[in-house]
């Protein structure tokens, strides 16, 4: 069987994340349940009920909860360990960007000994789209997760009506960039 790559613009950046082999999969599942399951649990808890509401603009959200979410989120890891959980996440990751100062594109792989240069020289001065980056990540590895969360979700909040900014009826495709093939 072979696995699809899952692509994607970030920042003008291409990304390419190839998903890991399957026992690596199980226990990066199982590290990041260790490592942020219980901020998922305080972070639902931050979004006041989700079956009064008809639209997601009509969520109220918890400041104060949601700041307890992202301390439990960096609770169980210091400094380093945060790091080595995105090299570790990034090990099948390339990027196709033009150097600052360049005038062609590249490609740059994250895996083996290459993660600090390519962290260095694809996320300078776009420290934000990492996150982006850890959830294309998480959509490449574990679609299933995240087909049958978005079908919860989707039950649990009937959009009705306008659902945001620029979308007359809140069904605007938002990955319109992303693509998936080898």
């Amino acid at each position: 069987m072979t696995s699809k790559a899952k692509k994607k613009t970030i920042d003008g950046i291409q990304f390419t994340v190839t998903p890991f082999p399957v026992s690596e999969a199980i226990k990066v599942k199982v590290l990041l349940a260790k490592t942020i399951g219980p901020a998922i649990g305080e972070a639902v808890g931050a979004v006041d009920s989700f079956t009064s509401v008809k639209s997601v603009a009509d969520m109220k959200v918890d400041g104060a909860a949601i700041s307890r979410a992202i301390q439990k989120l960096l609770e169980p890891l210091g400094e380093e360990e945060y790091l080595s959980l995105i090299e570790r996440l990034f090990q099948s990751v390339s990027a196709i960007f033009v150097p600052e100062g360049a005038k062609e594109k590249v490609q740059i792989e994250f895996g083996g000994d290459n993660f600090t240069t390519a962290l260095d020289a694809v996320f300078y001065g776009r420290l934000f789209s990492i996150y982006e980056v850890i959830i294309l990540v998480l959509e490449a590895n574990y679609p299933d997760f995240f087909a049958k969360a978005a079908q919860g979700i989707g039950r649990l909040i009937p959009i009705t009506g306008s659902s945001g900014p620029g979308t007359p009826n809140g069904n605007e495709n938002l990955n319109s960039s992303e693509t998936s093939g080898s």
